[in-house]
């Protein structure tokens, strides 16, 4: 049995594992810390939790059954960020 969210049906959820520790050497301090600030906000939810959070988004636009990559840039331009690097 399908289940349906937003109207959809979801057939089937695709998980992603890593093949081996990536490690954290290429990190700075900075972006270790909001990884964890985002695992903490974000963690416990489903991938289809997810997905449905970001359906608020400014930047999210709806794919009518496909789906719409969000680009970084459309995230900085909504948050005002790329704004201030251009100038």
């Amino acid at each position: 049995m399908n289940e349906s969210h937003h109207g959809l049906d979801i057939q089937e959820i695709k998980a992603v594992s890593l093949l081996r520790d990536p490690g954290d050497e290429d990190l700075c301090e900075k972006e270790e810390e909001i990884i964890q600030q985002v695992y903490q906000a974000f963690g416990h939810l489903d991938p289809i939790e997810v997905a449905e959070w970001t359906h608020d988004l400014p930047e999210w636009k709806n794919p009518h059954g496909s789906a719409i990559l969000i680009l970084v840039e459309d995230i900085l331009k909504n948050l005002g960020i790329l704004t201030l690097l251009e100038k």
